[in-house]
Order: structure tokens, then sequence, then C-alpha cells
């Protein structure tokens, strides 16, 4: 056998090795994504087509009620996807929810969008995961348990969801735009083994780091994130997502404080510089990487054109 012809077996041989590592790891460690359509009709006996409902959360929650909006395409079955839409600042569940309605209905997709209304969650509370008794000023003897963490609404909320329609999802989707997209990158930071399949964050003002040295709000510190956590957040399927005319510094509720400037000028910086530290400290680890970063053409700070965005991503042929 010639030495070139050696050379290139053992390439092969790396490459091979290569793929079946990869096809390894995401049989082991990555929550299977919704299966195509098919399934049994839902149950509507209690909910169907577009409406709300009150919804009561479990735990260190149970004494506030929630306005959850919902969506159920006509020809929804068993196996439809459903995706969660987590709202901007101005708290608009039933707005973020309409805007996809025709979307939902072209992919079958099944949309829930819980209201975290100014009163019960405030900024602390809805941006900040409610870590924190003061997000910005966080300290050791602060720190709640998690079961406090407002990202404990979520699951609770998600299985009544599915037990009430029928569905046999075992897993959700999520998209949040803005102080949603906030709450959603926070979420995949502090709880990887939520039983996600995908999540988008879009247009957050800003971020936190995946960088011990800087304190929370803008960075893992005086949280209790570990290495082992990280390791488990960077194989899960998350998507950073900013319009490309998300640019103007000057632009309403981004955040300016020394820490936040320090992110980027523009929502567009701060999600690709999120986005790379992301990467570059999965790299660091010899971690790998499931993690995407979506620019979006011709879209500004707008909830809806990140969204449909979103949903062509996760459910479109």
């Amino acid at each position: 056998m010639g030495k070139k012809l050696k050379t290139d077996m053992k390439k092969l041989i790396r490459i091979l090795t290569i793929i079946v590592a990869v096809i390894t790891h995401f049989s082991c460690n990555k929550t299977p994504v919704n299966p195509p359509t098919g399934g049994a009709p839902l149950d509507t006996a209690y909910y169907s087509g577009t409406g709300n409902f009150e919804y009561t959360p479990l735990g260190n929650w149970s004494e506030k009620n929630m306005n959850v909006f919902y969506h159920i395409p006509e020809n929804a079955t068993t196996e439809s996807p459903i995706l969660f839409l987590f709202h901007g600042n101005a708290r608009d569940a039933e707005s973020a929810r309409d805007q996809l309605i025709n979307k939902a209905n072209d992919l079958n997709v099944v949309l829930i969008a819980p209201e975290f209304s100014k009163d019960d969650f405030p900024t602390n509370d809805y941006h900040l995961g409610h870590l924190f008794n003061n997000g910005e000023n966080p300290s050791a003897s602060t720190l709640h348990p998690s079961e406090e963490w407002t990202y404990s609404i979520v699951e609770p909320l998600f299985d009544y969801w599915v037990t009430s329609i029928g569905s046999s999802q075992l897993v959700f989707d999520a998209f949040g735009h803005s102080a949603g997209g906030q709450f959603v990158h926070r979420m995949a930071l502090f709880v990887p083994s939520m039983k996600y399949s995908r999540l988008c964050a879009a247009a957050s003002g800003w971020y936190t780091f995946p960088d011990t040295a800087v304190s929370f709000p803008y960075g893992l510190g005086q949280t209790p994130v570990n290495s082992n956590d990280i390791v488990d957040v960077y194989s899960r399927d998350v998507s950073i997502v900013v319009g490309s005319l998300d640019t103007d510094p000057n632009s309403a509720g981004l955040r300016n404080t020394v820490e936040a400037v320090a992110q980027g000028g523009n929502r567009l910086e701060r999600g690709q510089n999120f986005y790379n530290s992301a990467a570059a400290s999965a790299s660091a680890m010899n971690s790998f990487f499931n993690w995407s970063f979506y620019t979006v053409p011709n879209v500004a700070h707008n909830f809806q054109g990140n969204g449909l965005f979103a949903m062509e991503l996760f459910y479109a042929p």
C-alpha cells in the first residue's frame, strides 16, 4: 500500500470517527425534536380554537393568578408541537399570540403564551428569574432555592396544558422576544435539565454572559452554576436571534449601564458578543456546542418578524 493511500485512509478513519462521535452525542444527550405531525385529534372539551384561561402557578407562586393565552390550529393533533411564547416588557401576551396565529395554522403548531404582569412579576422576577431577592445586587445570602425561581412556573404549566388538551408531547419549544429573550436565555443557563426541545432567545437588550468572573446579572458570579452545568447548557439546542436592523443605540428600553454597554452598542452587537462568548467558553472547555446565532434580514426590534423566523427555523420542512 502506497504512502499516499495510507495517509488518505488515516484521514478517512479520523473523519468517520468524528461523525460517529457526533451521532453518538446527539443520540445520548440531545432532547429529541418533536416528531412529524400525525396522531389523533386533540381533546377540545375544555380548550379549542383561540382563547385564554386563568392559571394559578404551583409552589412559591401559588398566590399569583396568570392569564394564559393560547391558540390551537383546527387540524392540530396529539403530535402537534407546543410552542411557548414569552412576551416583551410590554407584557402583551395576547398580542404575542395573535401575531403568530397564521403561521401556527400553516405549520400546525399549538401556541401558549403566559402573561407575566408587571404587578406580579416585576423586572427582578421576569427578566432576572427571581434568582435573588434583588438580582441587581446579588449575594450568597439572598440567593433563592431553584424551586422559587420564576422558571419553575414553566414545566408545571406545560404539564397542565398537555393534560388539558390530550397532547402526547413530552417536550416543548420556546420563543422569547426582548424581555422574553432575557427570560429564555437565562432559563437556558440556569435550568439546563428543563424538558424543552428548542429555545430561541430573540432581541434581548442585554445578557447574562457565561463568565463566573462577572457578577450576576451580567455574568454567572454569585449564582450556583458550575462547569458541569455549563457543559449541559451548551449541549442543548439554543438559538440567539437578532434582527439585522436592531442597531439603534438609543432604542427605547435598551439598558445603558456601564456593564450593558460593555456588551455592545446595540442589540445586534450584544447578541453576537453573547453568542461568541458562549462559543469561546465551550471551546475552552472542549465542550460540544449546540447553539446557533442568526441575524434576521430586514427586521428591527419586532416581535412578529423574529417570531416568524423562529417558527420557520423550528418547524418548516
